[in-house]
């Protein structure tokens, strides 16, 4: 009888164990009702269980089920053939009795839209700062009939110091209704808005953007840490990869966005990624450019993608006078330090803000605009729209003769300004390196700038290159010329 006794009780209690160690069927934050999957591909999906439970997963666009086994860390992972665009369909998950189902489930185009706070600005504005966005009423109205057409994931903060995290501790997707688009990043939500109306086809976005940040807590430790070598010295380079303190409630280590802002949904199938960020990093003209470069390759290589066929489009800061006085150059330096990121990073290119900037105010209320030139990028590059020439206009050759600088572009995009309005933005300076400004014209893909009067022996051309520089010239598609300068003169 003893004997029976202790049986049953070491059966009671291996039972009992067997009990807590299983673990509910899970699927990530990021797999909600209402979300998109990338079309035309295979698509993760991911989640967490009972170690050496068996998962099924069927998407009813498909007569195809999907099996795995959860592994010993409890985790599990499938990829699904997604068709070409359609829905709404669902989703259904199950581990044995336990089931989750993901319903009004569309498979379109997915954007990463990331960066600071020009990226996570909302549509309706930052209203308690009085900052708004223009055209935000109207988009949010329009955005009533978008339900099926634009879906939003909006991923919390969450930063992460010490090591990457398995998921987010929250988020869904929303449908697109005056509500929520006006709670959506205004850069990703006009974004979204230009490509669905385009090529026809839904369109999800996920923002992940934390205003204030500098592009290193968005870049994994080690990929930053390597990006360092020979640009700093060692002793730098360990005080930048080190833990630093928040500022200002703002994560400031290396990795710490990129850990629980990125890593958590690493992998989601998407067509490519937008980013807005620099005005945090504004006085680091010398080594933006592989920074920004290191951080693109790492997302790359954690989203598998190691042909760079995944897009990466971003936006040059806009005039502002960072800190220094509007009549300083810093924002100048760093805009044509930023811009040279895209030569580093195969399948990018960037959208310009000249013109856009308002002086005192950091987060212009044009994002329409900035959006536009993404899109076009997109429609261009990556849809393969035909009769679209992305891109601002690039200079190829700069001569002086007579007291004017000719300033030659390349063709096809043509020069414009703002009908009535006069060419703006031109310096000349001579030896002495005092800039005056200059008055120019537009001639076809050329533009003929006058030396002025101030300036006996001209040394030295710039546009736009003040940090609160105001300039009017564009190509025909809305790309603003950006930046540019005739001399190597040092930050001042």
């Amino acid at each position: 009888m003893k004997l029976k006794t202790s049986i049953f009780a070491l059966l009671f209690v291996a039972m009992s164990t067997v009990a807590l160690a299983a673990e509910p069927l899970k699927v990530a934050k990021i797999f909600t009702d209402h979300m998109v999957f990338q079309q035309e591909t295979s698509a993760p999906v991911w989640g967490w269980g009972t170690p050496g439970s068996k998962v099924v997963v069927k998407p009813s666009w498909s007569k195809q089920s999907y099996t795995t086994k959860v592994g010993e860390d409890e985790s599990w992972r499938v990829a699904l053939d997604t068709p070409s665009h359609g829905g709404p369909y669902s989703v259904n998950i199950t581990c044995g009795k336990e089931q989750i189902e993901l319903n009004d489930v569309f498979v379109g185009e997915v954007w990463v839209c990331s960066g600071q706070s020009n990226m996570e600005m909302p549509l309706a504005g930052f209203v308690t700062s009085n900052q708004p966005v223009n055209e935000s009423l109207e988009t949010s109205i329009k955005a009533i009939n978008y339900g099926d057409r634009i879906r939003i994931f909006t991923v919390p903060r969450n930063p992460a110091e010490e090591a990457p995290v398995k998921d987010l501790p929250s988020g869904e997707w929303k449908r697109a209704s005056f509500e929520t688009s006006a709670s959506c990043s205004a850069i990703a939500y006009f974004f979204a808005e230009y490509i669905t109306d385009a090529i026809d086809v839904p369109v999800g976005v996920i923002v992940s953007a934390w205003g204030g940040t500098e592009i290193r807590p968005w870049t994994p430790r080690d990929y930053y840490e390597e990006a360092l070598k020979g640009l700093v010295s060692d002793e730098e380079r360990a005080k930048l990869t080190a833990n630093i303190d928040r500022y200002k409630g703002r994560p400031r280590t290396a990795g710490a966005l990129y850990n629980g802002m990125i890593h958590p949904f690493k992998g989601f199938a998407a067509r490519g990624f937008l980013w807005y960020q620099g005005c945090a990093d504004a006085r680091n003209s010398t080594y933006y450019d592989k920074l920004q470069a290191a951080m693109v390759a790492s997302w790359r290589k954690e989203w598998g993608d190691t042909e760079a066929k995944m897009p990466f489009y971003y936006v040059l800061i806009a005039p502002y006078h960072y800190g220094a006085k509007p009549e300083r150059f810093y924002r100048g330096y760093f805009v044509e330090n930023q811009a040279k990121a895209a030569k580093l990073t195969p399948n990018s290119a960037f959208a310009s803000t000249e013109g856009l900037g308002a002086g005192p105010i950091i987060h212009p209320a044009e994002k329409k605009p900035v959006s536009r030139q993404l899109a076009l990028l997109a429609l261009d590059r990556t849809y393969g729209v035909q009769g679209i020439k992305s891109g601002s206009p690039e200079v190829k050759k700069i001569t002086l003769a007579n007291g004017k600088y000719v300033v030659e572009f390349e063709k096809g995009k043509n020069l414009l300004t703002p009908p009535g309005e006069a060419v703006c933005g031109f310096e000349v300076a001579g030896e002495d390196k005092v800039f005056h400004p200059a008055s120019a014209k537009v001639a076809g893909d050329r533009i003929i700038v006058n030396v002025p009067n101030e300036v006996a022996e001209p040394a030295a051309l710039r546009y736009s290159f003040r940090n609160g520089s105001m300039s009017n010239v564009s190509s025909k598609f809305g790309f603003p010329l950006i930046p540019f300068r005739t001399d190597d003169w040092t930050v001042q």
